[in-house]
């Protein structure tokens, strides 16, 4: 059954130190940040999803299964070049989706 109550809109900002924020209605989202442990090994990444696990309040616990995980997001550092290059890479883009069109409508030309 699928419920008729809007889903309401939260915003996680990572910041480039690690800091998070998280924007949304106080009144209609209960938000709990956990940092598990970094390990190195299997085990050790089985020990700190236990560990993890015992730590979460109940109510968060409940919700602690794959079935409930709403999205992912690799947290990487951006910088201003980072932004640069991005905007150079869409302009390249274009530039080259352009061309192609351009290719794509101009009548083949023999060479003789």
């Amino acid at each position: 059954m699928q419920s008729t109550t809007p889903k309401q809109p939260v915003l996680v900002v990572a910041n480039s130190d690690g800091y998070l924020e998280v924007y949304g209605d106080k009144s209609l989202v209960d938000v709990h940040i956990v940092n598990k442990p970094h390990m190195t090994s299997d085990e050790g990444e089985i020990l700190a999803q236990e560990y993890m696990e015992l730590e979460l309040p109940k109510r968060h616990r409940d919700v602690f299964w794959p079935v409930n995980l709403v999205d992912t997001h690799q947290v990487r550092r951006m910088t201003p070049d980072d932004l640069a290059q991005r905007e150079t890479d869409i302009e390249l883009c274009n530039v080259l989706t352009a061309v192609g069109n351009e290719l794509r409508t101009e009548p083949t030309q023999l060479v003789t």
